[in-house]
């Protein structure tokens, strides 16, 4: 009894992996991805701001394959908590 409830648990486990997965994909293919020079760019920094914002997780950024991409409102979220916390 005991080993055909494990196993009812590791299936519900593994369901609940696989819908964890599927929402993740869905989420962030949801989004859309900019570049560090277009993040440079739009926010008028140079893109080693950029990148040493990311080194430092001043600001959140996705690794894709060999590339780095940021998210525009995610970017704009994080500096303005940093923005709010230089203030007060």
């Amino acid at each position: 009894m005991t080993q055909n409830t494990s196993l009812d648990l590791s299936k519900n486990v593994t369901s609940a992996c696989e819908l964890l997965e599927r929402f993740w994909c869905l989420y962030m293919a949801s989004k859309t991805y900019s570049t560090i020079d277009d993040e440079a760019a739009r926010l008028g920094v140079a893109r080693r701001t950029i990148a040493k914002w990311i080194k430092t997780r001043r600001i959140p950024s996705y690794r894709l394959g060999r590339v780095r991409r940021l998210v525009a409102e995610e970017v704009d979220i994080a500096l303005s908590r940093y923005r709010y916390s230089e203030t007060h």
